[in-house]
């Protein structure tokens, strides 16, 4: 597991504590469409910054919950971006 204060907020509201790192499976450019990176970049609050100042718009995550089932969940990289801690 990976501390929790590197996995954003958005995604630990939504999800709770007890899920793996999100990867990014997809991203979404405007002018592209969906295109899967070709490699296993976890998501940060900075990296999706970074993200959204190349124009991406979406980000797919790819996460494993504590039973082992993986599932895959959409955001904007707006959402991931917010400065809103998750509550503890």
């Amino acid at each position: 597991m990976t501390s929790l204060s590197r996995i954003p907020g958005a995604v630990t509201r939504t999800y709770g504590k007890g899920i793996s790192h999100p990867v990014i499976a997809e991203e979404f450019h405007p002018e592209r469409g969906w295109i899967k990176p070709g490699w296993n970049k976890r998501i940060t609050a900075s990296y999706a910054r970074k993200l959204r100042q190349q124009g991406v718009t979406f980000v797919a995550l790819r996460m494993t919950d504590e039973e082992g089932r993986t599932f895959v969940a959409d955001y904007r990289t707006s959402e991931l971006t917010s400065r809103r801690k998750a509550r503890q």
